[in-house]
């Protein structure tokens, strides 16, 4: 179901410390009009933590519409500086003589800082998998996760499986994210994480970029340079590309994504195909700039008539770069150079 609904992002102005945890017990109420009994319980409990908030010291501060109440309810999540600690309870009234679906939810808030907001992870076994993925080693960390998701151990809880499960879909480790959210909700029907996940499975299935272009290049756009490209020392660049694509993730937050494409030649010479070619890719994350991909290749010293490089792509954080190719080519019936570039963004996590 579609429909507008308000944001509310929580700030701390209490004296609280970021580590003190409160007990809360409060009733959540859907608005007045049914929706259905899942959306009004829904609203009913983002109600709920929206008082917990204010309950642990905060207030409310912005707001902002947003069209998918699932998308909205995770997003209010992530963004409220007081946070539900795992195991709170939720103790259904249901529908009253006025129309709304009502609530009564039981626990303890945390106040966090801004760099506990991220990831809440209640299992301390799951806390090695999550510094796994926070640098970069996602193969180790998504083993891990498949470790407990898998586990026949009677030692290892339900919940402990559970979380592992839902952390390995939320990260992107997924080959089929809706075939495994659908086994996640088979494996948890009581889950609340079952309906974000199939928004974000949903979700996933578009490519937030399809780039497919191709330039021609003329002999008077050659610039003077010193570049050196596989060890060989080029003084002619044509700069193909240099832009910047912006890409959303799932809670809409903007991410850039940084091209760059240059081809080369030698000074003394005058083909129009170059001997040499680099491409960079990368993405700004916060104030840093992590490459995804960086190739340079010198070409054949005959000069070949074409040239192409492909991948499978590579994943970023919230995202994965897949099928791109380069290619480049002049026509035998033709002077100027045409270099062909596509790839795809697909979001890949959240």
């Amino acid at each position: 179901m579609i429909k507008k609904l308000l944001v509310v992002l929580c700030i701390s102005i209490a004296n609280l410390s970021a580590q003190e945890v409160i007990d809360i017990s409060v009733k959540g109420i859907s608005n007045s009009k049914n929706d259905g009994a899942q959306i009004d319980r829904q609203e009913a409990i983002m109600d709920a933590k929206r008082q917990a908030c204010e309950k642990s010291g905060v207030r409310l501060q912005s707001q902002t519409n947003v069209e998918n109440f699932q998308v909205t309810f995770d997003y209010i999540e992530s963004k409220a500086e007081a946070v539900l600690m795992p195991g709170f309870n939720i103790i259904d009234i249901g529908y009253t003589a006025d129309g709304t679906y009502q609530l009564v939810l039981t626990g303890k808030v945390k106040v966090v800082n801004e760099g506990e907001q991220e990831e809440h992870i209640s299992a301390k076994e799951l806390r090695y998998a999550k510094s796994l993925h926070d640098k970069g080693e996602l193969i180790e960390s998504s083993k891990l996760l498949e470790k407990y998701i898998n586990s026949e151990d009677e030692n290892v809880s339900e919940a402990l499986k559970e979380e592992a499960h839902y952390l390995y879909i939320k990260w992107g480790y997924s080959f089929d994210t809706g075939r495994d959210v659908e086994k996640y909700a088979a494996f948890y029907p009581e889950s609340d994480k079952i309906d974000v996940l199939r928004q974000f499975a949903e979700f996933s299935k578009n490519k937030q970029v399809e780039y497919d272009k191709t330039f021609s290049i003329e002999d008077e756009d050659w610039q003077k340079t010193e570049t050196t490209v596989d060890k060989e020392l080029y003084q002619k660049k044509k700069s193909i590309v240099s832009e910047t694509l912006i890409v959303k993730d799932f809670r809409y937050r903007p991410y850039e994504v940084l091209r760059e494409f240059n081809i080369y030649q030698k000074e003394d010479t005058d083909e129009p195909n170059p001997a040499a070619y680099t491409f960079k890719m990368s993405y700004k994350d916060g104030d840093e700039i992590k490459i995804i991909e960086n190739r340079e290749k010198a070409l054949r010293k005959n000069n070949a008539m074409t040239f192409q490089h492909s991948s499978s792509g590579k994943r970023f954080k919230y995202f994965s770069f897949k099928g791109y190719m380069i290619k480049g080519d002049i026509p035998l019936d033709k002077d100027e150079y045409n270099i062909s570039i596509r790839f795809d963004i697909f979001p890949r996590s959240f």
